[in-house]
């Protein structure tokens, strides 16, 4: 097999046949890189294990591409991240406070339906002693 192109197409020797890319994608930006290729034309990135352990080891302090894309997207992230964590505590804020509106309106209700049922205790009781004291006039009257 003869390499046609730098992506890895081959042409083989005995019928010309081309087979499509051997190439790799760039694990930083995920861009097409030939097999012979040490590092990937668009970011950088070492293509060899060799090299991305030199990489970073070379005392440069020169972390991996994906790690600085990484890294960069993270004030986003984590912006993104307090937003959606302040909508679910507002959320939980509005549940919280339909719950206290409920049990305030369910207290209400039961204080009223007490005091009903106090007053028909009283007015049945004063009924009663109405009622008692008649039948005591009416024994000692007649």
């Amino acid at each position: 097999m003869q390499p046609v192109d730098d992506l890895g197409s081959q042409r083989c020797p005995a019928c010309g046949l081309v087979t499509g890319s051997a190439g790799l994608a760039c694990p930083a930006c995920g861009a097409a890189v030939s097999l012979q290729a040490e590092a990937c034309p668009a970011c950088g990135e070492p293509m060899t294990l060799f090299g991305q352990v030199m990489s970073r080891h070379d005392g440069r302090g020169q972390a991996p591409i994906w790690l600085s894309q990484a890294r960069a997207r993270a004030a986003d992230v984590r912006r993104d991240e307090d937003a959606a964590s302040r909508r679910r505590f507002e959320t939980l804020e509005a549940i919280d406070r339909r719950r206290l509106q409920a049990e305030a309106q369910a207290a209400r209700a039961q204080t009223l339906k007490d005091r009903r049922v106090l007053l028909f205790g009283l007015a049945l009781g004063a009924a009663m002693a109405v009622g008692f004291l008649l039948l005591g006039l009416i024994a000692w009257l007649g």
